[in-house]
């Protein structure tokens, strides 16, 4: 399993790479991949956007708080 990480405090051009990123991984990357995003400088819509994206690839997509909720329970 691969874990992509995103950082971005403050507002820029990170939402407009989410795309290329999802595409990398369905396309490019060999094993099942996880995305987990922090920083609060990306657009609430576009972590939306890249929940939608789930497939038996790209196999989860959190915030930070939610990815560690998560791995505490066991559930990754």
């Amino acid at each position: 399993m691969v874990i992509e990480s995103k950082w971005q405090q403050a507002s820029g051009s990170v939402d407009e790479k989410f795309p290329y990123l999802v595409e990398n991984i369905k396309k490019q990357y060999p094993y099942k991949t996880l995305i987990v995003i922090d920083g609060g400088g990306y657009k609430r819509k576009a972590l939306e956007w890249m929940k939608k994206q789930v497939d038996d690839k790209l196999i989860g997509v959190y915030g930070m708080d939610e990815f560690q909720e998560r791995v505490n329970k066991g559930e990754i």
